[in-house]
């Protein structure tokens, strides 16, 4: 019996977090997106379009995500290096393991 895959939350769905979450199209009984936070309205939709991502799980921010419980085992915080200690923090004090993006702050 194969382990269950680990569920992933995009925080910042440009090129860095896609990138790493493009690892669930190749191995989809590893990694699973279950839910994203992006501000962007485009880059949101291209997320959930790619990863079928229900709306109840679409944020705009990692904070909102943060405040709504745990959707994810993980977090993939690709957003832009000024931005990495504000949307990490609260992913951390919500329980979440966090693939970060460096540098952790500029």
């Amino acid at each position: 019996m194969s382990p269950k895959p680990i569920t992933a939350a995009i925080i910042g769905a440009g090129h860095r977090s896609m990138l790493y979450a493009s690892y669930a199209k190749q191995h989809p009984d590893e990694l699973q997106i279950v839910a994203v936070a992006e501000p962007d309205e485009v880059r949101r939709r291209k997320a959930v379009a790619l990863y079928d991502i229900p709306p109840e799980r679409c944020f705009l921010t990692a904070e909102d995500l943060a405040e709504r419980g745990k959707p994810a085992d993980v977090a993939i915080n690709g957003t832009m290096d000024l931005q990495h200690v504000p949307t990490t923090l609260p992913l951390l004090e919500a329980g979440y393991h966090v693939l970060l993006e460096k540098p952790i702050c500029p």
